[in-house]
This record gives structure tokens, sequence and C-alpha cells, in this order.
């Protein structure tokens, strides 16, 4: 059975080894219920998936997984030598560089939010409303609405989300290379708390 769709064809792929890239029960589309290994698998697992679902960019959209997949490869490395740095310096400048052009080629491919990011945004300015509705009636002296608050329709309507190179994340990927030098390779050390009396 052939699939042109990206989640029938991710259910495609076959699990390799014992936890190296595991089954996709998953609609990987939606984005729910992921964990970071689930993540890793996607982006290792993506090249066939797409191939040919992008007649117009195929190319382009190729090289932008490929590029990360090696920057993430490289950054998960548990051992650098000097060569390995620079060669990480190189695959960061080209992933940079690819990243920007797939942004510049296809600004005029219109993408939007998921239903799920939608529904949370929706529910988020229902609520944002209903308690401004009780703050007001507060203020007035009167009984607070017991309906639910009626939203307009741009905040109903699907909202577009063009790629954003200009967060963090974008930013600081330069600096992966030099905080291996500074600070060691990535796994040696983590953000999360620490508890001494535990």
């Amino acid at each position: 059975m052939s699939c042109n769709l990206t989640p029938c064809r991710f259910r495609e792929v076959p699990s390799f080894g014992r936890m190296t890239i595991r089954r996709f029960h998953h609609n990987v589309s939606e984005m729910k219920r992921l964990a970071a290994r689930d993540f890793e698998d996607t982006l290792q697992c993506q090249l066939p998936v797409v191939e040919g679902l992008f007649p117009e960019h195929q190319e382009l959209v190729l090289d932008v997984y490929f590029d990360l997949a090696l920057f993430h490869a490289m950054a998960k490395m548990r051992m650098h030598t000097t060569s390995t740095v620079r060669d990480f310096g190189g695959i960061t400048r080209q992933m940079c560089i690819t990243v920007r052009k797939f942004q510049r080629d296809t600004q005029n491919i219109k993408t939007y939010e998921t239903d799920h990011e939608q529904t949370r945004r929706i529910n988020r300015a229902r609520k944002q409303a209903q308690e401004k509705a009780v703050r007001q009636a507060a203020v007035a002296g009167v009984e607070p609405p017991s309906f639910q608050v009626s939203l307009p329709a741009a905040v109903l309507k699907l909202k577009e989300k063009p790629l954003n190179l200009e967060t963090y994340k974008w930013h600081s990927a330069a600096d992966y290379p030099q905080a291996v030098v500074r600070k060691g390779t990535l796994d040696s050390f983590s953000t999360q708390h620490v508890c001494t009396s535990c």
C-alpha cells in the first residue's frame, strides 16, 4: 500500500534495533505526546518520508533535513577532537545558510497553526475574556455573567505561523561548536536543578 500523507508514511517506517528507531504509532504531524526520543527518531527518518511530497522545493527540503540531522549528530557526540569541532563549525554554518535559504524561498507558502494550537489559543482567549468580564462586573457591583463570553471572529480562525528565525534557539545555534570547546560535550552538563539534601 502506497501512501502520500506524511503520518501514513511515518507508520510505514520499520523499527530499527532494540531501542534505536521505534515504531511510529501516533500521528507525527499532530506533534502530540512526543518525547525527546520521538523528535530524534522523526528527524532521523524524515528524508525518506518527505521524498516526493514537495515537488517545487524538494531539493531544498531534503537539504534542510540533511543539514539539521548532521547538526544534531555533531551536537550529540560524546567526544570531540579539534577536527570534529572544526567540522561541527562548518556544518553549523552550512545549516544556518540552508535554513535561511529555506525561509527566503518558501515565504510565499502559507503555514498555519495546528488544530491543537488553535484550540489552546481559543480556550486561553475565552478564559481571559471571562476573567475580564468578571472583574468588570465586580467593579460595577453587579452579578458576573453566567454565560460564556463570545469571542471575535478573528480570534476563532486559524492563525498563520511563518517560520521565525528570530528566536533564541536559532540565534544560539551558531554558538554550539564553541560551547563544546568552552564547556565540554553537551552530554556532560544539564540545566536540571540538583537537590543536595534529597
